[in-house]
């Protein structure tokens, strides 16, 4: 058995297919161990690669009146990024039964809890914490509706971990918009 996303309601049946043949290049090129695949219900932007979510950033020595403010939160150690379980609609897990070949699990690991909590409490849900071999794929659902996609790429294999984010439109035939990737051999550590 292959990984393959199925196509649901509002998705464009092109921009899935072209989503389905990323994923078999890269479980072919990667051969992780796990893979995962969390539709977001819309369409999102790059600013989710390696956000990390709001905090607090304290100002100790700044004027009395400005003691701290809600800043955007990066971390040195890659987690989840913080979506609302509203946002996620289903989550999907394959894992490596022997080489090339990937069967689903009924029970897997759930990245996203359904309950609304503090970002705060997603700053522990780290990557390597899952999966030292792993693909996380999150991908936009309503496709046709909005005619663009959105594809986010986590992969880990030991302490290498790449980011990989593409936006796609209709308008250019679902090819890539705009690709950001990351790198970083020590952020796993």
């Amino acid at each position: 058995m292959v990984v393959k996303i199925p196509c649901e309601k509002n998705d464009d049946k092109n921009f899935l297919s072209a989503l389905n043949g990323f994923v078999d290049q890269l479980t072919e090129d990667l051969e992780p161990t796990d893979v995962y695949a969390i539709r977001i219900n819309e369409w999102f932007d790059h600013k989710w690669l390696g956000y990390s979510g709001r905090g607090i950033i304290q100002f100790p020595y700044s004027e009395p009146y400005i003691l701290a403010k809600l800043d955007e939160r990066f971390l040195d150690r890659l987690i989840f990024p913080p979506f609302n379980p509203n946002q996620v609609t289903a989550e999907r897990y394959w894992k490596l039964q022997k080489r090339g070949v990937y069967g689903g699990i009924e029970k897997p690991h759930c990245i996203y809890n359904q309950k609304l909590e503090h970002n705060s409490y997603n700053w522990h849900n780290l990557v390597e914490a899952v999966s030292s071999s792993g693909v996380f794929i999150w991908f936009s659902s309503n496709s046709e509706d909005s005619e663009r996609g959105s594809i986010m790429v986590y992969a880990i294999e030991g302490i290498e971990i790449q980011t990989w984010y593409a936006s796609f439109s209709q308008e250019s035939g679902w090819g890539i918009e705009n690709e950001i990737s990351f790198q970083n051999e020590n952020m796993g550590k």
